[in-house]
């Protein structure tokens, strides 16, 4: 694969090799609930997963898995340089994988079912994709003997059989996936049985064969991960500034005391979970525990709407990544940084969404040709709104725009 650029998606510049770069990793909004949206609305999943003519919030396609990611920009669609904090430490500690890796993973278009892709490279217990469609090869990504000839169970699948017809030097192998009495799926003959099976089990039981039973969270997050590249420079514009700014009703929010009244909560909440398991074997403590507990608002609950988890509560995994941050303080200059970039994204009425590939070193001549015309279009829609207010001797200032 060749060199190529990719866009800044706030805005749409060209970013090439060793440009600084800041990456957010992303998860199609309502992806945990893949499996009741596809039982509720199997012609598709309408406004829940599909974008629609008008967008009314940032996050109505895509969400944030986790604090943006800085690192320079590699030529590959990937990040170099990458800068260490305790975010990135906890997103490796989470997925057990590097961050590299982790970027290399959302950013790879190759399928699961593919042995050179990046999760591939990562994940699977068995690489080696040359053989046979065989017992051998079943046996190695997962399969057990069931006791029947050609017959095979899955141990994390309960009641499930895989029944083979082998290839030989006429016929092309043929299986079958049986739940119990009851064909779910049958393949005659075909050309590609290892990509097949893969597809099969993911279609049907939403399980990635050849990964271990407690990396399927971590590969299904990965599987279904793509990501947002903002220019460094954008992104550190964006982010700056003040701390304070006006809400939707005209109240003064300062993200760094949002942020230390959110710590001082997660400490509470984490605290009194902590408190019924140490006192698990005393019924009327235990009881006492859990009163106090359910008084507590969970702050990591999406219905929770205080000013800091209003920028980060539909962060899928977002307790997992980050309850010892809070616990402990950590990473409020980040996190401000990132109240303050969202809060200027929505202004600009930008939303998070993957990044495009382009030319190898972009045209900067039409990059400089649209923001030109843009200038042009700002600055006329600013001098017909001052003009308008002025003849209510009103001032026209951003102060007037919340």
């Amino acid at each position: 694969m060749g060199c190529f650029n990719v866009a800044c998606s706030i805005s749409s510049l060209s970013i090439g090799h060793n440009c600084p770069v800041v990456y957010i990793p992303l998860l199609k909004k309502h992806y945990r609930n893949k499996d009741y949206l596809e039982k509720c609305f199997p012609e598709g999943f309408g406004w829940c997963n599909q974008p629609t003519s008008l967008l009314y919030h940032a996050n109505d396609i895509f969400n944030p898995f986790s604090l943006p990611i800085r690192g320079t920009y590699n030529d590959y669609g990937s990040l170099e340089n990458i800068e260490r904090n305790e975010s990135v430490d906890s997103l490796e500690n989470f997925l057990g994988i590097s961050v590299e890796d982790i970027i290399d993973c959302g950013q790879c278009s190759k399928g699961i079912d593919n042995a050179t892709g990046s999760i591939a490279d990562c994940y699977y217990m068995y690489k080696d994709w040359a053989g046979s469609f065989n017992e051998k090869y079943l046996l190695n990504i997962g399969f057990e003997l069931s006791g029947e000839t050609n017959t095979y169970k899955h141990p994390h699948l309960k009641g499930v059989l895989l029944k083979v017809i082998p290839e030989d030097k006429v016929l092309k192998p043929s299986y079958s996936i049986l739940v119990g009495d009851s064909l779910l799926e049958e393949r005659k003959k075909i050309n590609s049985p290892k990509d097949k099976l893969y597809q099969d089990f993911i279609k049907h039981f939403n399980y990635y064969l050849n990964i271990r039973f407690e990396d399927q969270i971590k590969v299904d997050i990965l599987f279904n991960m793509s990501g947002m590249f903002i220019h460094g420079k954008i992104y550190d514009y964006m982010s700056q500034g003040s701390s304070v700014f006006k809400s939707w009703s005209g109240e003064d929010i300062d993200i760094a005391v949002a942020y230390d009244k959110y710590v001082k909560q997660v400490k509470r909440y984490l605290k009194s979970r902590e408190k019924i398991d140490s006192v698990k074997d005393d019924k009327d403590e235990v009881l006492n525990a859990i009163r106090y507990s359910m008084s507590i608002c969970n702050p990591f609950s999406k219905s929770e709407h205080g000013n800091f988890i209003s920028f980060v509560k539909d962060w899928d995994y977002l307790e997992d990544l980050y309850k010892d941050i809070f616990r402990k303080g950590l990473l409020k200059k980040e996190f401000v940084a990132y109240g303050n970039f969202y809060r200027e994204m929505v202004q600009m009425n930008r939303f998070f969404f993957p990044s495009h590939s382009g030319l190898q070193h972009g045209n900067p001549f039409a990059s400089k040709r649209l923001l030109e015309k843009s200038l042009e279009i700002v600055n006329e829609e600013i001098d017909n709104t001052q003009k308008m207010y002025s003849e209510d001797g009103e001032i026209y200032d951003e102060s007037c725009i919340y």
